[in-house]
C-alpha cells in the first residue's frame, strides 16, 4: 500500500497529516562507485477513506499541499529546510489553518449532509441513530425494504460452507447507500463496490433523454392529441443479468445467510455494467413493441400509429408516454415489468407538469413545466432547518453593496457549511 500511495492517490484523499520522520536509503552511485545515503521524509498521513499510511512528504504535497502546510503550522516546521516552501506558497501562515478548514466544509468533511432539509445518513449505523433522534422508523422501513426487494428477485446465487467458489470470480465490498426523494420519502439502496473490478469492454451506459427533447415531445403531442402517462420501473437494474464475476461476504442484515459467500446473478446497483444491461433489456422490450429511436435523441421511442406517431422517453428507469391510448402501451410494458407510479405525470425529472386550460389552449399553450411542488417542499424544510417561521420577502438575493472579500465574519464550522450549502444548492 505504501508504494502505491508514493506514487499518486487514485481514490483516498488525504486529510491530515498526524507526524513525520527523516530516514536514508543506502543507493550505489555509479559515476563515483560509492555506495551514498540518500535523505527522505515520510509523513503519517490520514486519507478520507480512515485509513493512515507512512507517505513520501512529496506525493502528499503534490497531492493536497494544504494539509502539509497545515501540518507544518501547528508544529511550527515552517524553518525546516523540508517545510520552507509553505511560507513562500502560503506567506500568511496563521491563515492557513482557516483556509483548510474552510476547504474540508466545502468538500463535506465529516459534515452532515442535507437534501430537501432532511438530513441524509452518511454511514451504516446513522440512519437508525436519525430514526431515534426524529422518533421515527422511516429510513430503517427503507432499508427493510431494499433488502426484502432484492431477495425477491434472486439477486444472489447463496453458496454453503461446503460449496466451492466457481473459478474467475473476485470478492468485492458492498454498502448502503440514502437519498431523499422530493416529496420526503426515504430511499435506501444496496449498492455493490463496482470500482473495485476491472473496466468492461462493453457499454456501460443507460438510456437518458434530454429534457429538450421532453419539451418538442409534449409539444408534439398537443399537436396531434396525445395523451401522457407516466411510470417508475421498479428495481430496474435487477431485470438484467450481469457478465461480471464478482461475489459478497453477506453482512448481518441479511440474516440467516451472514456470513456466507452470495454471487451477484443479477445487475445490481454499483456494477459498472448493471445500467447497460437494463438499457438492453429495455430497448429489446421497445423494438419487440414495434418502436424505434428516433434520430434526434435515441432515448425518445417512437412508432407510426395510423396518422401520427406514438412516443416513449426512457430517463433510465422513468418512462413517459404519449398516446391517444396510453394504456394499452403501459399494460404491454407490464407484461415484463413491474411499474410503480402510473398515470398522469405530476411530476418528471425535478419538475411539475400542469395541463393548461381553455384559456391558455386558445393561445396555443397546452402543457407547462414549473417547479411549485419543489418549491413548496424546500420551502417549508428549509424554515424548520433555520428555526425561521417565515423567510422575508427581498428583491435581490444580495445586497448590492455588500463586498464578500472585505468579510471578517467568522467561518462557518463543517455542519453550517453543509446547511449553507442546502440553502444554495435549493435556490439554483
Amino acid at each position: 500500500m505504501e508504494e502505491i500511495y508514493d506514487k499518486f492517490f487514485p481514490s483516498p484523499v488525504p486529510t491530515s497529516i498526524e507526524n513525520h520522520k527523516i530516514f536514508y536509503i543506502s543507493r550505489f552511485d555509479p559515476t563515483t562507485s560509492k555506495v551514498v545515503a540518500v535523505r527522505h521524509i515520510k509523513v503519517l498521513t490520514t486519507f478520507d477513506t480512515m485509513d493512515t499510511a507512512w507517505v513520501q512528504l512529496n506525493a502528499v504535497r503534490l497531492d493536497d499541499p494544504k494539509v502539509v502546510a497545515a501540518y507544518a503550522t501547528r508544529r511550527n516546521l515552517l524553518s525546516h529546510p523540508d517545510f520552507q516552501w509553505v511560507a513562500h506558497e502560503y506567506p500568511h501562515s496563521r491563515q492557513i489553518l482557516s483556509v483548510l478548514r474552510a476547504m474540508a466544509a466545502k468538500r463535506g468533511d465529516h459534515a452532515p449532509k442535507f437534501k430537501f432539509g432532511v438530513q441524509v445518513p452518511t454511514g451504516p449505523c446513522n440512519p437508525l441513530e436519525l430514526d431515534r433522534r426524529n422518533k421515527d422508523t422511516l429510513w430503517r422501513e427503507s432499508m427493510d425494504k431494499e433488502l426484502k426487494q432484492i431477495n425477491d428477485y434472486k439477486t444472489f446465487i447463496i453458496l454453503e460452507p461446503h460449496e466451492p467458489l466457481p473459478p474467475g470470480y473476485k470478492r468485492i465490498p458492498y454498502h448502503m447507500v440514502f437519498d431523499v426523494k422530493f416529496d420526503q420519502r426515504r430511499k435506501s439502496r444496496l449498492v455493490a463496490g463496482g470500482n473495485h473490478t476491472d473496466n468492461p469492454k462493453e457499454d456501460i451506459y443507460s438510456g437518458v433523454v434530454g429534457m429538450e427533447t421532453i419539451r418538442l415531445a409534449f409539444t408534439l403531442a398537443a399537436m396531434n392529441g396525445l395523451s401522457c402517462c407516466a411510470a417508475d420501473v421498479g428495481n430496474a437494474f435487477l431485470y438484467g443479468e450481469t457478465k461480471e464475476k464478482v461475489y459478497i461476504i453477506a453482512g448481518p442484515e441479511f440474516g440467516e445467510h451472514a456470513g456466507k459467500r452470495m454471487l451477484i446473478d443479477k445487475g445490481l446497483y454499483g456494477l459498472k455494467t448493471s445500467a447497460a444491461h437494463f438499457h438492453e433489456h429495455l430497448s429489446a422490450k421497445l423494438r419487440n413493441l414495434g418502436f424505434t429511436p428516433s434520430r434526434a435523441d435515441s432515448d425518445l421511442w417512437m412508432r407510426p400509429k395510423d396518422d401520427h406517431y406514438e412516443y416513449v422517453a426512457t430517463y433510465v428507469d422513468d418512462l413517459l408516454v404519449w398516446s391517444k391510448d396510453c394504456d394499452a402501451i403501459i399494460n404491454d410494458i407490464k407484461s415484463d415489468y413491474i411499474l410503480k407510479g402510473v398515470g398522469a405525470p405530476d411530476y418528471y425529472l425535478g419538475g411539475n407538469v400542469n395541463v393548461l386550460d381553455d384559456a391558455w389552449n386558445r393561445k396555443g399553450c397546452y402543457t407547462a413545466l414549473s417547479a411549485e411542488t419543489y418549491i413548496e417542499n424546500i420551502v417549508k424544510k428549509l424554515q424548520e432547518m433555520s428555526g425561521r417561521p417565515k423567510f422575508p420577502e427581498v428583491g435581490a438575493p444580495m445586497a448590492e453593496d455588500y463586498h464578500p472579500e472585505s468579510d471578517t465574519s467568522r467561518l462557518l464550522d463543517p455542519v453550517e457549511a453543509s446547511m449553507y450549502r442546502t440553502f444554495i444548492g435549493s435556490g439554483n
